[in-house]
This record gives structure tokens, sequence and C-alpha cells, in this order.
């Protein structure tokens, strides 16, 4: 992460999330809730996705712009 190391955290975080997500799926916690529940889980998954995409793209450019200002 070099300089933007604030940024693992938060994509620690993220997956701690997601992998806590994709277990309660496979041990069919979430069979017996409400399909609006079951989507709104899924718009929540999908949104830290993006997050988590949109962060680590973000601090691979910054260190591209640091390392190429050197």
């Amino acid at each position: 992460m070099g300089n933007f190391q604030f940024a693992s955290w938060v994509l620690h975080m993220s997956m701690l999330i997601f992998f806590s997500y994709v277990v309660g799926v496979v041990m069919k916690e979430w069979k017996q809730v409400k399909p609006a529940t079951y989507y709104l889980l899924i718009i929540g998954l999908l949104t830290l996705i993006i997050s988590f995409c949109t962060t680590s793209y973000g601090s691979y450019i910054g260190e591209q712009l640091i390392n190429g200002s050197r």
C-alpha cells in the first residue's frame, strides 16, 4: 500500500464483512428471510464490492502518481 496504508484497514474490514456474508449464505442463515431483506443484502454486498474496487484502484493510482513524480 505504500503511502496509502490507511486504505489497507478499509479493505481488510470490507473483506471481513464480505466473507462473513458469504459464510452466512453457504450456511443457509439467510434462507428464512423475506425476499425484500435478501435483495437489500445483495444490494449491500454489491455496494461493498464496488467500494472495495474503488478504494483499491484509487490506492493503486495514487501510488503510481507518487512514484512517477519522484
